[in-house]
């Protein structure tokens, strides 16, 4: 397999997998993934654009920080870079909880959207070990 998108070193840890697998099979052993923070503005604008946010935090331990969170997944960026990570229902009632699972991608769709179309974005990933 050649690499042509993936830095170098993301590449080395998901070549294997993806010799015998597809990308969208990839997605769903990911169990954390660090981008850049371009790449974590787009997805916090897809957020906001969607009107699916249901909590955001800009201040963290007297640090500024930008915390993007949706039912299904949420965008923490740090001075380190922004990782994707676990959503959280916020203060939305019942109806809009619904609303926004449903209409919103889960954590494994943008995981798998950032694979296919921004790989050169992902500064670390981490993968679910295989027992």
């Amino acid at each position: 397999m050649k690499n042509t998108n993936f830095r170098v070193y993301i590449f080395n840890i998901v070549k294997d997998f993806l010799s015998n697998h597809t990308l969208k099979e990839l997605s769903e052993q990911v169990s954390s993934m660090k981008v850049t923070e371009e790449c974590g503005n787009k997805i916090s604008g897809y957020i906001h654009s969607n009107k699916l946010s249901t909590f955001s935090q800009y201040k963290k331990n007297g640090k500024r920080v930008s915390f993007t969170y949706t039912v299904n997944f949420s965008v923490k960026c740090y001075s380190s870079g922004c990782y994707i990570a676990n959503g959280t229902r916020g203060s939305t009632s019942d109806q809009e909880y619904k609303d926004i699972k449903e209409k919103g991608m889960s954590k494994r769709d943008i995981y798998y959207a950032v694979l296919k179309k921004y790989p050169n974005e992902i500064v670390d990933i981490k993968l679910y070990q295989e027992t």
